[in-house]
């Protein structure tokens, strides 16, 4: 019996951090990767839409003095799934991150792949 795994291959497996800017970004960095059970969420949902989805999303944000994601985006994706996307957005604005300093605000870019694979 085939049962299908879902793999997500975070920062520390393979992922990247494509830019960061500012005095506490690894701590940003960290409280994103503490909270990875909703990304995985995310991509379960899109893969009810599509069974075989699978890609690169780099996502953008900026953090405010008060800890909240501001100009969140998506900056490049191959997954072309609006679902996946969105909800990547919602979890990432729901976030509360390290509070940042006027004068350096954390600026980041980080690239998430979704795959699967089948295991038997």
């Amino acid at each position: 019996m085939n049962k299908l795994m879902i793999l997500m291959l975070l920062v520390v497996a393979g992922c990247a951090v494509k830019h960061k800017r500012g005095a506490n970004v690894d701590a940003v960095i960290e409280t994103y990767r503490q909270n990875k059970a909703a990304t995985e969420t995310c991509y379960r949902q899109g893969l009810k839409e599509d069974p075989a989805l699978n890609g690169k999303i780099t996502l953008a944000w900026k953090v405010d003095t008060a800890g909240k994601a501001k100009n969140a985006q998506i900056m490049k994706s191959d997954l072309a799934n609006s679902t996946v996307e969105r909800c990547l957005l919602d979890h990432l604005n729901s976030l509360t991150f390290p509070v940042q300093a006027k004068f350096s605000p954390a600026m980041v870019e980080y690239e998430l792949e979704f795959t699967q694979s089948k295991h038997r």
